[in-house]
């Protein structure tokens, strides 16, 4: 298979993948939702995102991984490929175990004191919280097996045992119509079991395919290589962390001064988010391989465009994916959600506006892990994350409103777009004039001209849902042609329609 026809397979196998994961999502919300009802809802987002915090922390090791296996396949290297995973093993085993034992020890802290949970949850709490502990080890176990799949560009099984893992989460939400008590506790559990069978799915695979995945104890223990290893998935799991932090500390702020039902609106806000976020996100996932082996190969040139070309679309995807949400906001949660929380419509909006800033340089971000060379750039980003909670704490001690938190993470996330032009570029020289101007400067201006120029016309007019949804789809297939004009150069053009045709 040529290397372009597996990018379209991987590509169209993700995103027949995302269909899949945004109907459930939408479904099974509601159902969750209707059963459970909205204070039990906000207390499973609640405690799920102090103990899942691995959605972010998983992604970010699987990049460290894949970057070292993917340096070795662009080095036809076979010996260090083994290496490389045998060590990555060894680092999750200890990750996995330092875990368990800091979420052990910190249960009664956090479910007694720091969050605000209602005395008669407390029980119900705590079990949720040990289911979680178990799902967040067995989360961080699979990462290497993951991580192998992305390296050899067999991104089109992964995206497979993903859309099986959705597919056993809706039958989790479908089996509470049938459950009448301890319906958040049996939830949980069901859902770690669609993540066991999951993760044993891409288990097999490796083992099957990828000769470096058998596990070699002499491999396991190479004290260089877990040295070299460590050091940057340390630096990278900071950063990462940084990311966790910021978002489960605005649930924190918002659960402390606004209490459990805002919650459940920040939770649904983060799964309109995440469904955007899955989207984008494949651009960046399917072309990362491409972009690290080629550093491995030492053909920068090449590294750095694909991954501005793959920033590019990623903007692209993720804004043309977030303008009907925007523009149709109050209308979907209405249809989704039947009862629409409180300040929901508010959030989802502003968290869309945090993650498309994300994508205007999210193909710099993976030159910045291919060359290596991360400890100041995590440093740099880990600071202007932390310093969000404290800044929102203090807006809403002095009786600021409680979407002002959302306006300081558009700002910090503007702070870190700022970060990635500058150490891509301190590492591998590029024309940063002409990409701020071309991918940053004139994308935003377009897109938020034309999204808020919708909400604000639909706000003065009658007219009818129909007439304007035929309105957006004629504004976005002008976005869409405005854009592959003036963003993308034009050797980026030919690339595009290659892969098109094929």
């Amino acid at each position: 298979m040529t290397h372009s026809r597996k990018i379209l397979l991987n590509t169209t196998a993700v995103y027949i993948k995302i269909v899949i994961n945004t109907i459930i999502t939408l479904i099974s919300t509601r159902i969750v939702l209707g059963c459970l009802g909205v204070n039990d809802f906000g207390l499973y987002n609640l405690i799920s995102g102090v103990i899942v915090l691995l959605s972010f922390l998983n992604g970010a090791l699987m990049v460290s991984t894949q970057r070292y296996l993917s340096i070795a396949i662009g080095e036809k290297n076979n010996e260090k490929l083994s290496l490389y995973f045998n060590s990555s093993f060894s680092i999750h085993t200890i990750l996995a175990s330092c875990l368990i034992l800091v979420l052990v020890l910190v249960q009664p802290l956090l479910i007694n004191h720091v969050l605000n949970i209602p005395p008669e949850s407390v029980v119900t709490s705590h079990i949720i919280y040990d289911i979680m502990v178990v799902s967040s080890a067995l989360t961080l176990f699979q990462v290497p097996y993951s991580a192998a799949m992305n390296a050899h560009e067999d991104i089109y099984v992964w995206a497979v045992t993903e859309a099986v893992n959705c597919l056993l989460r809706l039958g989790a939400a479908v089996a509470l119509l049938y459950i009448a008590d301890q319906k958040l506790e049996i939830y949980t559990a069901l859902v770690l079991v669609a993540l066991v069978l999951s993760a044993g799915m891409k288990y097999w695979w490796c083992r099957v395919k990828y000769a470096e995945t058998r596990l070699i104890v002499e491999k396991m223990k190479n004290k260089a290589m877990l040295k070299e290893m460590f050091g940057f998935v340390g630096w990278n799991t900071l950063g990462s962390s940084a990311v966790l932090v910021r978002n489960q500390g605005v649930a924190v702020l918002l659960n402390v001064f606004f209490g459990v039902v805002v919650n459940a609106a920040y939770g649904i806000a983060n799964q309109v988010n995440g469904l955007v976020m899955t989207l984008a996100s494949t651009i960046t996932t399917v072309f990362s391989p491409s972009i690290m082996q080629a550093h491995g190969a030492g053909d920068d040139e090449k590294m750095i465009r694909v991954a501005i070309l793959s920033s590019k679309l990623s903007f692209f995807i993720s804004s043309i994916t977030a303008m009907p949400l925007m523009v149709f906001m109050p209308e979907i949660l209405k249809m989704w959600l039947g009862e629409v929380p409180q300040h929901t419509i508010v959030f989802c909006t502003l968290m869309l506006y945090v993650f498309i800033i994300m994508q205007l340089t999210a193909g710099l971000n993976r030159v910045i892990y291919a060359v290596g060379k991360i400890k100041w750039y995590q440093i740099t980003l880990s600071v202007i994350l932390f310093a969000i909670i404290p800044v929102g704490y203090w807006l809403f001690k002095v009786g600021y409103p409680v979407d002002v938190v959302f306006y300081v993470m558009i700002a910090g996330q503007l702070l870190t777009l700022i970060a990635n032009i500058y150490y891509s570029y301190k590492y591998v020289k590029y024309d940063v004039v002409k990409f701020g101007l071309q991918s940053i400067i004139l994308p935003m201006l377009m897109y938020v001209g034309i999204v808020e120029g919708l909400i604000y016309c639909y706000g003065k007019t009658d007219t009818g849902l129909e007439m304007k949804i035929v309105q957006v789809v004629v504004v976005a297939l002008i976005y869409l042609m405005v854009y592959v004009s003036a963003v993308l150069d034009s050797s980026e053009r030919k690339q595009l329609f290659k892969l098109i045709r094929k």
